[in-house]
């Protein structure tokens, strides 16, 4: 019983290891029907350990190929080939007709080596391919971008076993193709029209990037498209494009060239990082000269940790300048900063892409990573061009905006100097015209002086002394007119009455007192003069001016009452008073006889008075106030500086 139990168990698991087999060489024969069939899902897979072609045929044979390439592929070495197979039939009946050429071609982006084998039946081996980049560059392996093999002829009927020895690179897939040449052809053609489209897009997007960068003077854009030219190139050296046409006969340039290409690219990006960012630029230029130092030394190292390093420093250096650009603020027009903004949306797009490129090969090779690695350097390089364009178009635009500001500025400043200069003109006119006049005024002034001091001779002292001091006044006057009239002081503003001295207000008090107490009495007035022991440094013309003037206005507009003029002192200054006793002034009132040619109603006077006691107050620096309440008066006050040589003494003013 336990026999027969026994012969049972093996016949059944004879019968499943017979069934497994068969499924299996079901799974790896593909028929040739058509133009074209993938290889990638017939294909089983194993390790290389050594073994020769003819033992790993009959291991396949043999059922010890195993489907899958993850699973083959999990403990391998680096750079340890991987063994792929699949039985290839012509299902077309024998009917005396010879068969069709077919070829495979390889989808495997960056494969290092790749051999293969076509064993007939009747135990003829053909060589269809041995590429391998660390040999010399050979035309004939490829078809456009793609590995090809030579082609081969199977006879209707035909079955024969496709032996292929892979050396992955960064990229583990199995989309390999079996293939007309017809249809080789044409999937070269568009194939050849995309990728030269993408070159050319490429080139020229950059020339015209960094001439746009010369020509707003940018030297950060330009450091920019120098990035997009470093990583063009590694695409292309991807493609083994500069392999073919730069180096194609030393094949050891290939892995420092694609070292150097990405050494260069994270250095320099973080150096321009560096530029743009308001913080860390110390940090961001040591690791820049860091990476760039690294990409000369290479040759120093073990390549594939130093590979693994570059790609995730690249990494690095495009999230440096993602934060560099969107912390930079805002730019210089003060608007949002759209630069940042684009590059955030560029990086985050293409950081996507790059997620989708690294899970490539759980993809089951859906997806062509070449065609992922463009795609993800034509959003990125789209992102930069397009922030560095936004940045400075609106850069250039705040440029014009203050431009345009400095010029409306500039253009005021020219009307106002031309108003300024009119200004000066008319003065300088009325100036001529007033020294002129002066000057007429001299002579008859003159004569009119002999004729009263003839007249007077018999007259008291104290009315000879009176018009002897109106007289000098008078002339004092004109003579000054003439002088400001003269272009050496017009030019200077400085001539010698006005220059300051030491002035004794007794002086001033009294002459005043003296012009005016006839005028006051007959008004039936009070002219109270109160001497002052002070003496002011400042030019006594000015102040004989606001003085008469202020007195003069005082005795015009007071019915009854007392005028007083006379001085105090106030710490270092002097101040000279004239009080009446007039009807008074409201504000409105004040500010509008402070102006030109402004008086009262009942004024048959100029309305020039207290304009010109406040202009000459300011044109001296001097401080001339006024307090007044209609009904009850009014009191000027001209604060002068004092002289510190002069008397101490002063009377108070109550």
């Amino acid at each position: 019983m336990a026999g027969r139990v026994q012969i049972c168990v093996g016949l059944a698991t004879g019968l499943a290891l017979c069934l497994v087999a068969i499924l299996l060489r079901a799974q790896s024969t593909i028929l040739l029907e058509g133009d074209e069939a993938e290889l990638g899902p017939s294909l089983v897979f194993a390790l290389d350990d050594g073994e020769t072609l003819l033992e790993q045929v009959a291991r396949f044979r043999a059922g010890g190929f195993a489907p899958g390439l993850a699973a083959t592929i999990a403990d391998r070495r680096d750079y340890q080939p991987v063994w792929a197979a699949v039985e290839l039939t012509n299902p077309v009946p024998a009917d005396g007709r010879a068969g069709d050429p077919w070829l495979v071609t390889s989808q495997v982006y960056g494969l290092i080596a790749l051999e293969a084998y076509l064993l007939r039946a009747d135990g003829r081996t053909e060589i269809l391919l041995a590429h391998d980049v660390r040999r010399p560059f050979q035309p004939s392996d490829y078809s456009g971008l793609r590995l090809r093999t030579n082609s081969f002829l199977l006879t209707p009927g035909e079955t024969a076993v496709l032996m292929l020895r892979v050396t992955f690179g960064p990229v583990h897939d199995a989309s390999f193709r079996a293939e007309t040449p017809e249809r080789m052809e044409q999937r070269t053609f568009l194939s050849g029209i995309g990728h030269t489209s993408f070159y050319a897009f490429a080139l020229s997007s950059l020339i015209f990037f960094a001439g746009f960068a010369v020509a707003m003077r940018s030297a950060i854009a330009l450091a920019y498209a120098g990035l997009l030219l470093v990583g063009l190139m590694f695409v292309a050296h991807l493609d083994l494009l500069l392999f073919r046409f730069l180096y194609p006969g030393a094949p050891g340039f290939n892995l420092p060239v694609g070292i150097g290409l990405l050494c260069l690219l994270a250095g320099g990006g973080l150096l321009t990082a560096a530029a743009v960012a308001p913080k860390g630029r110390t940090a961001l230029r040591f690791s820049g000269l860091a990476v760039l130092a690294l990409g000369v030394a290479q040759p120093l190292f073990p390549p594939e940790p130093v590979v693994l390093l570059v790609y995730g420093l690249c990494i690095v250096m495009l999230m440096a300048n993602l934060v560099a650009v969107s912390s930079a603020g805002r730019l210089a027009s003060g608007g949002p900063d759209r630069a940042g903004r684009a590059l955030f949306l560029a990086a985050l797009v293409a950081g996507v892409g790059l997620l989708v490129l690294l899970l490539a090969d759980r993809l089951g090779g859906r997806l062509d990573p070449a065609l992922l690695i463009k795609g993800f350097y034509g959003i990125v390089g789209a992102g930069v061009i397009a922030a560095n364009a936004l940045a400075l178009v609106d850069l250039r635009r705040a440029h014009g905006q203050a431009q345009s500001r400095e010029i409306v500025a500039l253009r005021s400043e020219a009307e106002a100097q031309q108003r300024y200069q009119r200004a000066r003109d008319l003065a300088a006119r009325r100036q001529r015209r007033l020294a002129a006049a002066s000057h007429d005024l001299q002579q008859p002034l003159a004569s009119l002086r002999m004729t009263m001091d003839t007249l007077a001779q018999d007259s008291e002292p104290r009315l000879r002394d009176r018009l002897a001091g109106a007289f000098d006044y008078i002339e004092g006057l004109a003579h000054g007119y003439l002088e400001e009239g003269h272009p050496t002081n017009a030019e200077s503003g400085d001539p010698a009455e006005t220059q300051p001295e030491a002035l004794p207000l007794s002086l001033v008090i009294g002459a005043a007192e003296r012009m005016f107490a006839d005028e006051a009495q007959a008004k039936g007035l009070v002219l109270r003069n109160v001497d002052s022991g002070l003496s002011v440094m400042a030019p006594a013309m000015p102040v004989m001016r606001i003085a008469t003037n202020l007195v003069s206005n005082a005795i015009k507009h007071s019915p009854k009452g007392k005028v007083l003029i006379g001085a105090r002192r106030q710490a270092d200054h002097a101040v000279l008073i004239v009080a009446d006793q007039g009807p008074g002034m409201s504000d409105a009132e004040l500010a509008a006889y402070r102006q030109e040619w402004r008086k009262g109603a009942d004024s048959d006077g100029s309305g020039l008075g207290l304009a010109i006691c406040f202009e000459i107050a300011a044109a001296q620096g001097w401080t001339l106030s006024v307090t007044s309440r209609p009904g009850h008066g009014t009191c000027f006050a001209l604060v002068l500086p004092l002289d510190e040589t002069g008397l101490d003494d002063a009377d108070a003013i109550t």
